[in-house]
């Protein structure tokens, strides 16, 4: 898997190129995830305008990746799609994400 990424002044834009975050890629997005943020990246932007679906293990993979910012980073989901964000929702992990309806917003929140 190859991750898009995008640089914005210190602020990383990463999107990943896949319509499922399942148990099939959640290993290999867990591992440059947490690489990205091993680097040194302090403020990151998941935009997850491709992605239509999230299973557990993905669900997973995220919480890893906001627990690795951790008090010295920002992890910011963006532009997620109806059924993800319903599973955010059921799972109540929308109250422990940043998530933001787009990524001009997010990256002007992290810019202040």
């Amino acid at each position: 898997m190859e991750l898009e990424e995008e640089i914005i002044e210190d602020i990383i834009i990463i999107k990943p190129p896949v319509k499922r975050i399942d148990t099939a890629v959640a290993q290999k997005f867990k591992e440059l995830l947490l690489k990205t943020v091993g680097d040194g990246s302090k403020k990151l932007i998941l935009d997850l305008s491709a992605v239509e679906f999230i299973d557990s293990r993905g669900l997973g993979t995220l919480v890893a990746a906001l627990k690795a910012t951790g008090n010295t980073g920002v992890l910011i989901l963006c532009q997620i799609r109806e059924p993800v964000m319903g599973l955010f929702k059921l799972t109540r992990t929308d109250q422990i994400f940043t998530i933001m309806d787009s990524r001009e917003i997010a990256v002007e929140s992290l810019k202040q």
